[in-house]
């Protein structure tokens, strides 16, 4: 992964498309041994057509959980979800297994970070897209067969119709990430949510799977919601980003406003520890000191205040996403003013020690 470089991109002159999935005070917590977890505190963000939305943030900060929240795939005894999920008029945080399940894979379609363990060992890989298919669709097997051979095409799948009774066992990881996608992309869903698409695959397959989820967005109109950790991906690839920690939005705007003005001292740190692609070669790199929220308790005020360099007696109190020092639509809930975060930018490399003591 190396620090994003990416050109700043224009904005369009019309006013932005409308919204598909509209997310209002989502809370997802877990019963675990030591009590009650939340894994998502309170999050609000709004999913537009043809958008690439990137969700990022630390291993554990609640992302998946989130993600898989949307289209009922967490659920049991021990999870309690509430809020709002506005999708189409129809709130998924409160529906029915049976509604979800018209829902799935039709309208709002998931791309699983595993996928040899996702698809089905047993079954061929075309098979599994058919299935898909006809799960939502009356039509004939051989005419949804030749539907998934077209996909396995227009997703980058040699010899797609060969490739189509092939077994993942036998396929590359970054073909069967690619199977994942067109089976996906099956029932042209108006939304396609895509966690961590690109892990553990080499640098030339990950930029081909981009390239693919970039088509999908241009040809379909559809809008992705990118789970991941890796900035460079997100500047390849995103419009707008949502920087999540401890189960909360600290930061949100366009691409270029996130990644080249963070507002943060999260995302100030979490850009500051990417290796820069031009200028002076580092020994080491400068890491977040501490350790991500993962325990039942949580603190009142700002969840990151342990962890930052800049933290002030203000931070204990419970910090809003607003508008602040950035544009008009760059929210982020820091309560230091702007000559601190000045700071914090300028900073960059050389983190100063924590003003109340802590590290």
């Amino acid at each position: 992964m190396t620090a994003p470089t990416a050109p700043a991109r224009e904005s369009p002159a019309a006013g932005p498309p409308p919204a598909v999935l509209e997310i209002r005070g989502l809370r997802v917590a877990f019963d675990v041994p030591a009590g009650r977890l939340p894994a998502v505190d309170g999050v609000d963000l709004t999913l537009r057509q043809g958008e690439i939305l990137a969700l990022v943030g630390e291993s554990g900060s609640g992302k998946s959980a989130l993600s898989m929240s949307l289209v009922g795939l967490n659920r049991g005894p021990r999870t309690h979800i509430s809020g709002e999920v506005d999708f189409g008029g129809r709130n998924l945080a409160e529906a029915s297994e049976s509604e979800l399940r018209s829902v799935r894979g039709k309208d709002i379609a998931v791309v699983f970070q595993d996928s040899l363990a996702a698809l089905n060992p047993l079954h061929r890989v075309g098979a599994q897209v058919v299935e898909m298919m006809r799960a939502h669709r009356r039509m004939p097997r051989e005419r949804a067969m030749d539907r998934a051979v077209e996909l396995f095409g227009e997703v980058g799948i040699a010899n797609p119709r060969d490739n189509a009774r092939a077994l993942p066992h036998q396929m590359s990881g970054g073909m069967r990430q690619r199977v994942m996608i067109a089976m996906g992309l099956a029932n042209d869903p108006a939304v396609l949510i895509a966690d961590e698409p690109t892990t553990a695959l080499d640098v030339t397959i990950q930029a081909q799977v981009l390239s693919v989820l970039e088509r999908a967005r241009a040809d379909h109109g559809t809008a992705i919601l990118l789970i991941t950790h890796d900035l460079g991906v997100v500047a390849e690839v995103a419009d707008r980003v949502a920087v999540m920690y401890a189960g909360r939005i600290v930061e949100q705007g366009s691409r270029d406003e996130v990644l080249f003005d963070p507002q943060h001292p999260y995302t100030i740190g979490l850009l500051g520890s990417v290796p820069p692609i031009d200028g002076p070669v580092t020994d080491r790199l400068p890491a977040i000191p501490g350790n991500p929220l993962t325990g039942v308790d949580r603190p009142k005020g700002c969840a990151f205040a342990a962890r930052c360099a800049f933290v002030r007696d203000a931070c204990e109190e419970p910090p809003e996403l607003l508008r602040r020092d950035g544009g008009p639509g760059h929210l982020d809930a820091c309560v230091l003013p702007g000559s601190v975060r000045e700071a914090a930018r300028g900073a960059g490399r050389d983190p100063v020690p924590n003003e109340r003591g802590r590290s």
